[in-house]
């Protein structure tokens, strides 16, 4: 994006930026998460010479979190793709096995 010659095709320009923004938002997260471990793992040592539970009880909570935003920006990474923001049709049709498998149609519907 500093090239002199960046903005000669204002096009692909906008597709770099747009790429860059749908990258750089992900990589802050993982950053913030990284440092926050860092973080999570000198109280944990310190905790552990000094015998200080609620410190260590404090760590736990710490990791909980950090898992389960880990798992979020898992997800919408998972979930970035180009068609992902799209609506979606889905049918349900029971196909072979008589009454079950219309009782099991019905059920996922």
């Amino acid at each position: 994006m500093s090239s002199p010659n960046f903005w000669d095709n204002p096009d692909g320009a906008q597709a770099v930026i747009r790429r860059r923004k749908s990258v750089s938002g992900p990589l802050k997260l993982f950053d913030d998460f990284s440092e926050r471990l860092e973080e999570a793992m000198i109280l944990a040592e310190l905790a552990e010479e000094e015998e200080d539970s609620s410190a260590l009880q404090e760590v736990a909570s710490e990791i909980k979190k950090l898992r389960a935003g880990i798992a979020d920006l898992r997800l919408s990474i998972l979930l970035s793709g180009e068609y992902d923001g799209e609506d979606a049709i889905v049918t349900i049709q029971p196909g072979a096995g008589g009454l079950d498998a219309q009782d099991w149609a019905e059920m996922l519907f």
